[in-house]
């Protein structure tokens, strides 16, 4: 006689009961991405392929990544720039691909800003202490209380001139 174990093919919980239905069936796979084009083909005709614009942003983000600290511009050089697969990444640093998934998003977020973009072009122009907290706070991301630390400053001082950045980079937004 099949014990009840047997005729389910399913475990028994902590309480030794099974599950009365058949395993799920198995997930369908996601489709694959399509391979990347070359970039020759890419700059015949910009607007007639929506790849294009994937291009040119990973080229944005490539270019921006020259003001991120050097191991989050290596991880941006090496996924839009050289084509590493994220994979490969986790693999060579010894951590789980969605750690490295989600890092990258992160750091692509930032990227995208439009507060990164102002201060990234406008860094120069600014006082010292100004420069070092707008390079702490946006361009690497940063906390308030961490870049404090970083910069032997007050959490008052560093919130004071971070402000004042932001709000020069949404009123040159705004006009």
């Amino acid at each position: 006689m099949l014990t009840q174990y047997e005729h389910t093919g399913s475990p028994p919980d902590r309480k030794g009961k099974t599950r009365n239905h058949p395993p799920h069936p198995p997930l369908p796979r996601a489709p694959r991405r399509p391979g990347r084009l070359a970039p020759d083909r890419l700059a015949d005709d910009p607007g007639s392929d929506a790849r294009y614009h994937v291009r040119t942003s990973a080229e944005t983000l490539v270019d921006r990544s020259e003001f991120l600290p050097v191991d989050e511009a290596a991880l941006i050089r090496a996924v839009y720039g050289e084509g590493v697969a994220m994979t490969m990444l986790a693999r060579a640093a010894g951590l789980p691909v969605a750690m490295i998934r989600r890092r990258i998003k992160k750091i692509v977020r930032r990227l995208l800003t439009d507060e990164f973009a102002f201060v990234a072009t406008h860094l120069a122009q600014w006082p010292p202490i100004t420069r070092r907290i707008a390079r702490c706070c946006v361009l690497h991301g940063r906390t308030l209380r961490s870049a404090a630390l970083e910069l032997g400053l007050t959490v008052h001082v560093v919130r004071r001139h971070r402000d004042m950045v932001l709000t020069l980079a949404a009123g040159s937004v705004a006009a």
